[in-house]
């Protein structure tokens, strides 16, 4: 232990020695140092309190070891701790000048190919005769930069984003119906759904009966009342009567595509006889008197109104 702590003594007392003589070695060249009328340099000055700091540091370890007091070294190294502390500002703003120093680039740079050009040159702003007399007016206007020709297909991109939403439209809806469901019940293996009422068994019915859950706890929450908009009430209608007739909204399972092509064909399906299906005996006669009394008040119409024959032989019989 003993020999370890002498040898540590000799190393540092050997670069204590050299550090003493560099010190005087910059102490003596500076003195001598000619171009200080105007004070010293950031770098210069950077560099001996750097100098400064290390030698107090290892006074500092000295007097440790040495058990001696330790006060005006401590004083030293604060100082010099500040002084490093505010010149780091200055050296942010020299750092340009600083790195371009480093540098060491012997050929001159061209002129607009430096962006970061601080100082300014008034060479810039002078122009040159020669070069004015030879630039004509076509050179000297604008011209934006040349690129390879690309191929313009926006057209082309549209239509294959139109045709590729549309193809996911019709898989959804496809999805959606109730042959696929079965398919799809029958193939996993899932027990059939019954439901007491024929109108749950479309999805779009089991999303707006979720809907009407989530509306009813809201309301119990909140002690609010919710009045359902047009819109709602109409596609509520139109998904209890397509989940009658069987189909999906727009004819997405075979019985609704039987539906519409019925509704096409059979005009008179659209009167008020073939929109009740469940009517009763009284109610059903009512309305035959009802569609007997429409009949006769067109055919009374029909009579008064002057036919088109009659009007062409009068409008001769004037001409001539």
């Amino acid at each position: 232990m003993a020999t370890e702590i002498t040898q540590t003594l000799s190393e540092i007392q050997k670069l204590a020695t050299e550090y003493r003589k560099e010190v005087q070695r910059v102490m003596l060249a500076t003195d001598e140092a000619d171009g200080l009328e105007d004070g010293i340099s950031l770098l210069t000055a950077k560099s001996a309190t750097l100098m400064h700091y290390n030698a107090a540091l290892i006074k500092f370890t000295q007097a440790r070891l040495k058990g001696t007091s330790v006060k005006g070294i401590i004083d030293e190294l604060i100082e010099d701790w500040v002084v490093l502390s505010k010149m780091a500002p200055l050296e942010k703003k020299l750092r340009y000048q600083i790195d371009r120093l480093l540098k060491k680039t012997p050929a001159k740079p061209e002129r607009g190919d430096e962006a970061d050009m601080h100082r300014p040159d008034p060479d810039a702003v002078v122009v040159d005769e020669d070069e004015q007399n030879s630039s004509s007016d076509e050179e000297r206007a604008y011209r934006p930069p040349r690129f390879s020709e690309v191929f313009y297909d926006g057209d082309g991109d549209k239509r294959l984003a139109r045709a590729h939403k549309e193809k996911e439209r019709y898989q959804a809806r496809a999805i959606r119906s109730s042959e696929v469901q079965e398919m799809l019940a029958a193939v996993q293996g899932r027990p059939e759904e019954v439901y007491a009422d024929e109108d749950l068994r479309t999805p779009e019915a089991q999303r707006l009966l979720r809907e009407q859950k989530q509306r009813e706890r809201f309301e119990e929450d909140n002690f609010v009342r919710l009045s359902l908009s047009k819109k709602e009430k109409r596609r509520s209608d139109r998904v209890g009567e397509d989940a009658r007739q069987g189909s999906q909204p727009g004819g997405d399972t075979f019985s609704g595509l039987v539906a519409l092509a019925d509704r096409v064909v059979h005009k008179d399906k659209t009167s008020k006889l073939h929109r009740v299906t469940t009517a009763d005996d009284d109610e059903r006669e009512e309305l035959e008197r009802e569609e007997q009394l429409d009949q006769i008040f067109e055919d009374e119409l029909k009579k008064r109104r002057p036919s088109p024959k009659a009007g062409g032989s009068a409008r001769k019989r004037r001409r001539t």
